[in-house]
């Protein structure tokens, strides 16, 4: 997780509960310059042990960059060391286009890159956007802000503000107050040459080995559920040798038992009090973010009001004080592979396909939960709570190779098992698991 805000003047002054939100996410450094009259500040997490400061300037293109998130490329590890800023430095340097530069990616990121001769900013999302990003733009004075969450736009006035969507190349020209290009970065083949159950379960394994931090050690948080059971399990096989915890109160307790068994998990127990105590932290630490502009039909309208951000700010802060600094998270199994239904049986009211895949999936795609809905409520859940840790959310169903995998698997293997291939390899090995989808309610079985 790091954050940054940028402002078309240098004389915008960000407000102080917006400049902590953003510090927060990025706690081990803080760089701020000015380029054009335009103010460019980023707030470094170092994960890797060495790091470089951001903003950077690129001297042989004219370009500044500065980004949040991570490149999972195989030439970062292969001949960068890990370090995916000087991978991003030697790729633009070399790469015609900047758009181009961005197509060959493979990550979790938003990444930026000013034109200081175009005076232009050009922004690049990862396919779901798994990190924030905003967009405000104040006509009456022709001021603008990008920044990692929303509050640094308070400093505009009057300004129209915007979620930057997933999987977007968009270019702002400031010298003319207009946004150059927006589109795609990326374009689907649903229907491509069909892919194996098999192909599914290599890639998982992938996501998770290119996603494992190079320094310290991971934290998975641990569900009676499918979806964290599957990440826990393969990561424990992989050698991956995770943190695992659990508020065994939200959880089936038979299951947790036995996987404890398993998998060595460390339960946490979560008191009235203790519940207090984060939820106090949440509000005054984690910005707030609704829910139901994406997804109308929730029940909760905001983040602040989820009882579900409590409990994984109260599991994240563990993990912290355990040294981990990375989480795996399990956001978008239940908005890909089931919609939050099966076999034309809606499991919440928010589902569009009830769990029911055709052959042909342009007849569907994309469905409302894929990219917006609860995909976006629930992304920026994990983003937001991660973040006011100082920590760093990842998520392996998210993966483009992976998703890509299952657009194209046959509509009996999507169709087969509760979540598809996830259920499917769930019962070839023989993992336990909650058979009711009982969700992540944290005030759910609170100790005296």
């Amino acid at each position: 997780m790091c954050s940054f805000i940028f402002y078309s003047s240098s004389s915008i002054r960000c407000n102080k509960d917006a400049k902590l939100s953003h510090l927060r996410r990025g706690p081990d450094a803080t760089q701020v310059i000015s380029v054009n009259g335009r103010s460019f500040c980023h707030n470094l997490l170092a994960l890797n042990g060495s790091h470089t400061t951001q903003p950077i300037l690129i001297e042989s293109k004219g370009y500044i960059l500065f980004f949040n998130g991570e490149i999972y490329n195989s030439d970062v590890i292969d001949y960068y060391g890990g370090n995916d800023t000087s991978y991003l430095i030697d790729l633009l340097e070399n790469t015609d286009s900047i758009e181009a530069a961005f197509r060959s990616l493979d990550g979790e990121f938003v990444i930026c890159v000013y034109s200081i001769a175009c005076d232009s900013l050009s922004i690049a999302t990862d396919l779901f956007r798994t990190k924030p990003v905003w967009v405000a733009y104040s006509s009456s004075n022709d001021e603008w802000s990008i920044s990692t969450y929303l509050s640094a736009a308070d400093s505009l006035l009057e300004a129209y503000t915007c979620e930057i969507p997933g999987n977007r190349f968009v270019t702002i020209n400031f010298s003319s107050n207009s946004v150059l290009e927006n589109k795609p970065l990326h374009h689907f083949n649903v229907n491509g040459a069909e892919s194996t159950f098999s192909d599914w379960c290599r890639l998982f394994d992938a996501a998770l080995v290119k996603r494992a931090p190079r320094t310290g050690r991971l934290l998975i948080p641990v569900s009676s559920g499918f979806d964290s059971g599957l990440i826990a399990y393969r990561c424990m096989h992989l050698g991956l040798d995770p943190i695992l915890l659990s508020i065994i109160g939200c959880e089936d307790q038979p299951v947790m038992m036995r996987r404890k068994e398993q998998l060595g998990i460390s339960f946490l127990e979560l008191s009235r009090s203790k519940y207090k105590a984060s939820l106090k932290n949440v509000l005054e630490t984690v910005e707030d973010y609704s829910y139901t502009k994406h997804q109308p039909l929730l029940d909760i309208a905001s983040l602040h009001q989820d009882p579900g951000a409590v409990g994984l700010y109260s599991v994240l802060e563990q993990g912290k004080n355990l040294g981990c600094k990375v989480s795996f998270s399990g956001q978008g199994a239940d908005e890909i592979y089931s919609d939050y239904g099966f076999k034309g049986k809606k499991l919440a009211n928010v589902s569009s396909l009830a769990g029911r895949y055709p052959a042909d999936m342009r007849r569907i795609f994309p469905w409302k939960n894929l990219f917006s809905g609860t995909q976006r409520a629930y992304l920026m859940k994990d983003e937001h709570v991660a973040g006011s840790l100082g920590m760093e959310s990842r998520y392996p169903f998210l993966d483009r190779n992976l998703f890509m995998c299952f657009l194209t698997l046959p509509a009996e293997v999507k169709n087969s098992s509760y979540k598809g291939p996830i259920g499917r390899w769930i019962s070839e090995l023989g993992i336990p698991v909650a058979q009711s989808k009982l969700g992540f309610s944290a005030n759910r079985g609170l100790t005296s």
